[in-house]
């Protein structure tokens, strides 16, 4: 038997990320540091996960939701310098 399922996840932080950054000129000896605070974290990713069951009670299912982030998603262009990550997760599960 083979599954298709469709899915949706939202994920929102709890916490606020905190950072700092260190500059360093060459023409000025002392570095800068600054300290830079954003908003919560909020990401969302659409995807599908393709399922084989066989009659043995093994599954092997393939989750293609990064690669589909990747290809229809203008993040990486504009935030990433183009840097192109396509993902796919593969899971074997066993049942009773």
């Amino acid at each position: 038997m083979f599954k298709i399922t469709p899915y949706y996840l939202l994920s929102y932080s709890l916490n606020e990320p905190d950072a700092t950054a260190k500059i360093t000129n060459t023409m000025l000896p002392v570095p800068i540091e600054y300290n830079i605070s954003t908003d919560n974290v909020r990401v969302s990713m659409v995807g599908l996960t393709l399922t084989l069951l066989t009659s043995k009670s093994v599954a092997l299912s393939i989750s293609l939701g990064g690669w589909i982030r990747n290809e229809t998603s203008w993040y990486n262009k504009t935030f990433l310098n183009g840097l192109q990550m396509k993902s796919a997760i593969v899971v074997i599960s066993f049942s009773n």
